[in-house]
């Protein structure tokens, strides 16, 4: 059962962060980008800003995210579409999303426990509905 949780924990950890780019550059494929700038703000963080026409709704967008490479094979995004970031609103977004994860799993562990707990329950009862090979002599001994 853990290798399996496991399994689930990671495939859905590689879907999250193959979406997590999609959601900061699908604007591109709505619009035509007007401005574009990048700020460096440490060794492999950068916070991106652009502004770019939207043709689904027909109006001025503004865009910021920002982009941590921890290394070259890893690139998370965090982007709120319209404001920048702020470090309170960055750690504020990672707390909460930490704190969902946290109850999520949390459920899921509960979930085992009932599950394993209605199998010993099962098992219990077979036990206790088993009956005994151990019958009393017709003339027991007495001394």
């Amino acid at each position: 059962m853990k290798s399996f949780s496991r399994s689930l924990l990671s495939v859905m950890l590689a879907v999250i962060l193959m979406a997590a780019p999609l959601s900061a550059s699908g604007s591109y494929a709505l619009g035509d980008d007007l401005y574009a700038e990048e700020t460096a703000l440490h060794e492999g963080t950068g916070l991106h800003r652009s502004i770019f026409y939207s043709n689904t709704y027909a109006d001025l967008r503004e865009e910021a995210y920002v982009v941590y490479t921890p290394n070259g094979r890893v690139t998370p995004v965090v982007t709120n579409g319209g404001t920048t970031i702020d470090v309170g609103q960055l750690s504020a977004m990672l707390t909460y999303g930490i704190q969902v994860l946290m109850s999520l799993m949390m459920v899921s562990m509960i979930y085992v426990m009932l599950t394993m707990s209605a199998e010993s329950v099962k098992r219990i009862c077979e036990v206790l509905s088993e009956e005994s090979a151990l019958t009393d002599p017709a003339a027991p001994v007495t001394t």
